[in-house]
């Protein structure tokens, strides 16, 4: 039997935009024979956060093996997308990122990325391009939530919704792994020059390289 996937693209009516190239993803995927795909779209949902945690209730409400949760603001090369991450996926892999890189990426970072294989583990990750596995949700939610510093009046963000996610399932004892062959476009990082998230992704890959991962 196909594994069940159910592919969650969170975007917004304002505006009625999602990525060109993830809607031509999105057309490739529907038609993917590995896995028996089904793609919905989690819309005007408020906080982020109760949007990304919709579309895990969504997921095990519809019986599926994995929750692949998409931003609209997200692209994928032709060399592969989310399905072939799975394709490519250890059999005790449970949650799994997609870099979310600029489209020219530094030479320095390839480098790094060839030596970490397929996947490497990381501490946090974003959630621009998330797939969970169903074991994730045997444990009630939410998954996804801010925090604050405790004690702080200015309610000073202690965790974003992807590093509670993050943090949360190393504590139930689950590992989160990086993508390091496929990596998906984010536009506002073309459009922002955030290069801080790249630096990010490189010292991770740079630590997985080192610790022999």
């Amino acid at each position: 039997m196909k594994p069940r996937v159910l592919i969650c693209v969170l975007c917004m009516t304002q505006g009625r935009w999602i990525h060109p190239l993830l809607a031509q993803a999105l057309l490739a995927m529907s038609h993917d024979e590995r896995f028996a795909s089904t793609i919905e779209f989690v819309t005007d949902v408020f906080p982020v956060a109760k949007a990304r945690n919709t579309a895990v209730v969504r997921a095990r409400e519809r019986g599926a093996t994995w929750c692949v949760m998409i931003d609209a603001d997200q692209s994928f090369p032709p060399t592969g997308n989310c399905l072939d991450v799975l394709e490519a996926a250890a059999p005790d892999m449970r949650v799994i990122a997609m870099p979310a890189c600029m489209q020219d990426l530094r030479p320095n970072f390839h480098r790094v990325l060839e030596q970490c294989g397929d996947f490497f583990e990381v501490h946090y990750a974003g959630s621009g391009v998330l797939l969970i596995h169903r074991d994730i949700w045997q444990n009630p939610g939410p998954w996804f939530s801010w925090t604050t510093v405790p004690g702080d009046e200015l309610g000073t963000t202690a965790e974003s919704e992807d590093m509670f996610f993050c943090s949360r399932v190393r504590r139930e004892g689950f590992k989160v792994w990086m993508s390091s062959k496929w990596a998906a476009h984010w536009k506002v990082m073309d459009a922002t020059g955030c290069g801080m998230h790249l630096r990010q992704l490189e010292a991770q890959a740079k630590t997985a390289v080192l610790a022999g991962n």
